[in-house]
């Protein structure tokens, strides 16, 4: 696994890596430790990431310093955003920046990036950021569970027929109270999962390249699923955080409609999810009302897992100032 390098001026940012980097040598049992690297001009960057001893590097770039538009600044979007999109590897660059993903939408058209930090550096956030850098680029071998310890229990449960995702919401709000989750946070990551199943019920299905057949039913139908049409619901818990994930089994979830959507969805502050919109389904209601954390995991064509992280608070305004984080491994 590759070296951190961060582009950054802010000593946060610097510890933040630090912490993570000490986390992926301890989640690996390696007896070589992450390296760190500060850059502080794009003379900098270039020398980390041309080095061939790199390649697997990952970028850490805070994007809301006070200089990020001033083109002479050796960290401006321009000159930084140039470099990164010559190396070419947007799957190894994490934003950071102290504002949510939507206020970024500046730079969704770059190309330069594929996950991203709002930072609050609380203590879940190094585990869950080494954990994500672990599966990139290994969509197959990872998954919810590496958001967890070994020794939890996992809960696993198929969908064969559409009906069921109403069956199964009144369990996971019900298990959330369980985890002592704050009620009102309960709620909003019950909504999310049930996005997240509509999304992978009537959403995900593809035929050939282009014909997503489910799209245009109701989203109240209830019908038997093909056995290509399973639906995988999993959740489990810690002490810090509850991760519930949706997998379908078509993979045909790009990147660009995911970040597309949440620029849209984000924009619109009373959006609600609308019965027929053929993009609604994309499991990011929850993330609108709360701003959780979500991982989509990706095999083209295979298999589209979306993990939802909540921390588990016991206050919204605990949660409202929680870390959180978005990626596509």
């Amino acid at each position: 696994m590759g070296n951190i390098v961060v582009v950054s001026e802010r000593p946060e940012d610097l510890s933040f890596a630090q912490k993570v980097a000490a986390q992926i040598t301890a989640l690996t049992n390696s007896s070589t430790p992450i390296e760190v690297f500060e850059c502080k001009s794009v003379t900098d960057l270039k020398r980390y990431i041309g080095d061939p001893k790199q390649k697997e590097a990952t970028v850490f770039w805070d994007i809301d310093h006070k200089n990020a538009i001033n083109v002479a600044h050796p960290l401006s979007i321009g000159r930084i955003t140039q470099v990164l999109q010559e190396w070419g590897k947007p799957h190894r660059t994490f934003l950071l920046s102290d504002q949510a993903l939507n206020k970024t939408a500046f730079m969704f058209n770059l190309n330069t990036f594929t996950h991203h930090i709002c930072r609050q550096f609380d203590a879940p956030a190094a585990d869950l950021i080494a954990r994500t850098i672990g599966g990139i680029g290994k969509a197959r071998e990872f998954g919810m569970k590496k958001y967890l310890g070994e020794m939890n229990e996992v809960t696993q449960v198929k969908l064969q027929d559409a009906k069921e995702r109403a069956t199964q919401i009144p369990i996971i709000q019900e298990w959330l109270t369980k985890c002592e989750l704050n009620p009102l946070l309960a709620t909003q990551a019950t909504q999310a999962v049930d996005e997240l199943l509509m999304n992978a019920i009537f959403d995900a299905p593809l035929e050939g390249t282009a014909n997503f057949y489910r799209r245009k039913q109701p989203r109240g139908s209830a019908f038997p699923l093909k056995p290509k049409e399973h639906v995988t619901l999993s959740y489990g818990a810690e002490e810090d955080r509850v991760v519930i994930s949706v997998k379908d089994q078509f993979g045909s979830l790009k990147k660009s409609t995911i970040l597309g959507s949440i620029r849209r969805d984000y924009e619109k502050l009373d959006y609600t999810p609308p019965e027929k919109d053929l993009g609604a389904g994309l499991g990011i209601y929850g993330l609108i009302q709360g701003g959780m954390s979500l991982s989509f995991v990706v095999e083209p064509s295979v298999s589209t897992e979306v993990i939802l992280i909540v921390p588990n608070l016991k206050s919204m305004k605990a949660f409202r100032s929680a870390f959180r984080f978005f990626c596509f491994v």
